[in-house]
């Protein structure tokens, strides 16, 4: 298997993505990896406390429509994900999200990345981005971010 070459295909986020959060999206040109989305969020309204980077790895879900079960597990397709553990928890995120449950759950299993991070977008909005990324970088200097992601900012 050959190293990710990642192309930068969207920002879902903010057109001044430093000011005020960006959603970077990715996909592997190789096709050896799953796409991928970056999130950076400001940690205040001035660079002082600089940002957070999160990097998430956007899985491909399966849904069985007789089973009523959405899973992110390839290997396992009728284990439920976690954030849909059959107690109407996906129903949650969309009613929040203001979309039909079934639109949230064909964004999760296309197999376009942009529709693929914005249905993990929206998990990651109710649940909480640690449940995605529980380890997020802080990064301090905005010239380093704007070096970093001089392609998505341009």
């Amino acid at each position: 298997m050959s190293q990710p070459q990642w192309k930068f295909l969207a920002n879902l986020g903010d057109a001044s993505p430093l000011d005020y959060g960006g959603l970077f999206v990715y996909r592997d040109e190789t096709g050896d990896y799953p796409p991928e989305m970056v999130r950076i969020e400001p940690n205040s309204d001035d660079d002082s406390d600089g940002w957070e980077v999160r990097r998430i790895v956007l899985d491909y879900c399966y849904y069985d429509k007789a089973e009523n079960v959405l899973s992110d597990n390839k290997y396992h397709q009728n284990q439920p994900a976690w954030f849909d553990n059959g107690d109407g928890e996906l129903q949650s995120v969309a009613d929040c999200m203001g979309i039909d449950r079934l639109e949230l759950i064909r964004d999760l299993c296309s197999d376009d990345p942009i529709r693929l991070a914005s249905g993990y977008r929206m998990i990651g909005d109710y649940h909480g981005w640690d449940n995605l990324d529980s380890y997020p970088e802080t990064v301090f200097d905005r010239g380093e971010l704007e070096k970093r992601f001089a392609i998505e900012l341009a």
